[in-house]
């Protein structure tokens, strides 16, 4: 797949939305929820033994998400307006292959945008740790793993992920699998 004929799919069925989680949390509720990557609702790894949970938490529910071994599109973002460059640490993803994906005009902000850039990979179970703990200790800004063939999305962030999964039924059987992971908050958050 190319990133063009991946856009035409996208299309299909998150329509006009950019692969922003929140953006997509605000606008398709029914295909999201969202889990914690550490118990009690806590953000960030306190010790080794929460640092392995997070890794935990991150690679198994990633794995239900996006499937071992699927193609996935991981997309990075970096925020910035039009006269510099917010500078975010991606110095993991110098093994990875991006390309640019697209940018994204922020509506609250009309100097503000988000750039993003693509790489076609592997889905495989530990592969991307450390992404995922630079992600949950808030080193590096937005990231999004979509597998390519049913556009399931995991999208970590410093303290859980948001999940994004088209079939309604798939959907909420990853969400009861994962109930104990689940936010107390009653809009899911």
């Amino acid at each position: 797949m190319n990133l063009n004929n991946f856009k035409k799919e996208w299309e299909k069925t998150y329509k006009d939305l950019p692969p922003i989680s929140y953006i997509l949390r605000e606008n398709i509720k029914d295909h999201w929820f969202r889990i914690h990557s550490l118990p009690d609702s806590k953000r960030y790894a306190e010790n080794e033994k929460k640092t392995e949970i997070i890794l935990e938490r991150h690679n198994d529910i990633a794995t239900e998400v996006l499937g071992l071994d699927e193609d996935c599109l991981i997309i990075i973002g970096l925020h910035g307006g039009k006269k510099n460059q917010i500078k975010i640490d991606y110095s993991w993803s110098n093994n990875l292959n991006f390309v640019y994906f697209g940018e994204t005009k922020i509506e609250e902000n009309p100097d503000f945008f988000i750039f993003q850039y693509a790489s076609f990979e592997k889905w495989k179970k530990n592969k991307f740790d450390t992404i995922l703990l630079d992600v949950a200790n808030f080193k590096t800004g937005p990231v999004m793993f979509i597998n390519t063939k049913n556009l399931n999305i995991y999208a970590p962030y410093d303290g859980g992920s948001d999940i994004f999964i088209p079939d309604p039924t798939k959907k909420e059987n990853s969400r009861l699998k994962y109930k104990n992971w689940l936010s107390n908050h009653p809009e899911g958050l």
